[in-house]
């Protein structure tokens, strides 16, 4: 329906993805508080498969639509966080490896997800990888917008080579 400002949508049995993504990443969630990891991690995995692409990606630029975009794409980097943490928690490093690789590889900026490769690296035994990915990672920081990567990763680094990270 239109109406001032707009276009709205209206209907008793409604089903948007974005609605089912929040109620599966809430359940997720709940349930890795509840300690119930496996359970968590597929309902994690449930919500970001409603992914197919970015959000918003057919509708024209502006503040208001830029700003959803950025909203949305912050909520799906935040299940993956707690996705990848679940899973290394979980002991599942390799899983969390293959994913953490794709992402890292869309966000080449992200300090956060680059941490958690980094760490599942390491923990499955893949310490020279670990530091590599570190490695790349500062040298995009520093050429691409001029800062050091922050104390959690020179931390993580620091781990990495005193040899507090092996195989599990």
């Amino acid at each position: 329906m239109t109406g001032a400002g707009g276009y709205g949508l209206k209907g008793d049995h409604l089903r948007l993805d974005w609605l089912d993504f929040q109620r599966l990443k809430n359940l997720g969630t709940r349930a890795l508080e509840r300690g119930e990891s496996l359970a968590g991690i597929a309902l994690l995995d449930d919500a970001l498969e409603l992914w197919r692409g970015d959000a918003l990606v057919d509708t024209p630029a502006g503040p208001v639509l830029d700003s959803k975009r950025r909203f949305f794409e912050e909520s799906r980097l935040d299940a993956i966080t707690l996705r990848a943490e679940a899973q290394i928690k979980a002991g599942l490093h390799q899983r969390a490896i293959a994913q953490l690789a794709a992402e890292t590889t869309m966000h080449p900026l992200h300090e956060g997800l680059h941490a958690q490769y980094v760490r599942a690296l390491a923990l499955g035994g893949r310490r020279a990888e670990a530091l590599e990915v570190l490695r790349s990672l500062r040298t995009r920081l520093v050429s691409e917008i001029g800062i050091e990567p922050g104390t959690p990763l020179k931390d993580l680094q620091l781990a990495i080579l005193s040899s507090e990270f092996g195989a599990a």
